[in-house]
């Protein structure tokens, strides 16, 4: 019995020393540019963990979020919606997205990947927005919309182009103007933007 005892320790022993030396061989052929790789992989992971925005019950949403859907996107239901410490993040049933923040002013309108809305409601679209859009891309739709830092916009085209204006709608980045650099990115951040009301900045 103690031979046994002796022999299945043995054989654990060489099994563990077997596993480290795998684990070594594997980080010794590992690539830098893959050893960055898995720990950016796990490092976003903790990101995401840590950013993860709270699913709020659909009779919890505030009467203001229902209503603005209601008004500006009647064909689409309110899929769910999570708060976070910027705000509020809507999905409609279409694939549409609206955010707003803390004081419940919408900051930024997705439809790029809506089944029902082709193009971000026009009244949703400031005057001088829409004007530079007909004028110098007739063909093209505003898809995305955003209420950026210090009351600038950026807007997203169907035709993936993205363009920045300042408080004055003047175009700063991208557009047929060229212009200098943005203040942030038409597809990152998610609420917590000044600029406007329920209806957008006419």
């Amino acid at each position: 019995m103690k031979k046994l005892s002796i022999l299945l320790v043995a054989v654990m022993v060489v099994f563990a020393t077997a596993c480290t030396k795998n684990q070594d061989v594997q980080d010794t052929q590992d690539t830098p540019t893959e050893k960055v790789t898995r720990t950016s992989a796990s490092y976003q992971n903790t990101l995401e963990v840590a950013e993860f925005s709270v699913p709020m019950d659909l009779e919890d949403i505030d009467p203001s979020i229902v209503e603005f859907i209601n008004t500006y996107f009647p064909e689409a239901e309110i899929l769910n919606c999570c708060q976070s410490d910027n705000g509020y993040r809507v999905r409609l049933a279409d694939g549409t997205k609206v955010h707003f923040d803390l004081e419940l002013n919408w900051t930024k309108v997705i439809c790029e990947h809506s089944t029902v809305y082709t193009s971000v409601p026009a009244e949703l679209i400031p005057a001088q927005i829409a004007d530079y859009v007909a004028a110098e891309y007739p063909e093209q739709v505003v898809v995305t919309i955003h209420k950026t830092c210090e009351e600038g916009w950026m807007i997203k085209l169907d035709n993936h182009e993205a363009i920045v204006f300042d408080a004055e709608f003047n175009v700063i980045e991208g557009g047929c103007n060229g212009g200098g650099h943005g203040c942030d990115t038409i597809n990152g951040g998610g609420g917590g933007h000044h600029g406007g009301g329920h209806h957008g900045g006419h």
